[in-house]
């Protein structure tokens, strides 16, 4: 990763990574810039800040977050962080020995993302009941969550 970079956020954007609340809704317009401009920045802030941690990265169903969301965002790290893939991050696969280990580590990698860090954005599918369970997250991050059911 660089020391630095030079992002072009729009002002809705912008004003969300300065504020960094806890909790954040995003109602922007579709192609508004949720998945890169806002959970983005954010995503990467935690992995740095809170290195070996487990982070939820959730939706409706996996699909979504395999074909749609996760793209988004890993072309976020990619083309703005400078984030290479197999040596900054791996997805669905056990990380190599080089990577710093999670503070819980996992047997299982396949709705993973792992980070040099050590952090792990885990996939959860509110499709799938339980799938979130026996998770120790210090986050939580929703995508496309109009297709998700509040009381879940």
């Amino acid at each position: 990763m660089n020391d630095s970079i030079s992002l072009q956020l729009h002002d809705t954007q912008a004003l969300a990574q300065i504020i960094n609340a806890n909790t954040t809704y995003c109602w922007w317009q579709r192609g508004g810039g949720k998945t890169g401009g806002g959970i983005g920045p954010h995503l990467e802030k935690l992995i740095r800040k809170m290195p070996r941690s487990q982070i939820l990265l959730f939706s409706d169903t996996y699909d979504r977050l395999r074909n749609r969301v996760v793209p988004n965002i890993l072309s976020f790290m990619e083309t703005k962080m400078g984030m290479i893939e197999d040596v900054d991050f791996v997805r669905y696969k056990k990380p190599p020995d080089s990577f710093d280990k999670p503070y819980i580590k996992l047997d299982d990698y396949s709705n993973v993302i792992t980070f040099s860090s050590g952090a792990c954005l885990c996939l959860v599918s509110l499709k799938v009941e339980g799938s979130a369970n026996a998770y120790n997250a210090q986050a939580a991050i929703g995508d496309e969550v109009k297709f998700c059911k509040e009381e879940q």
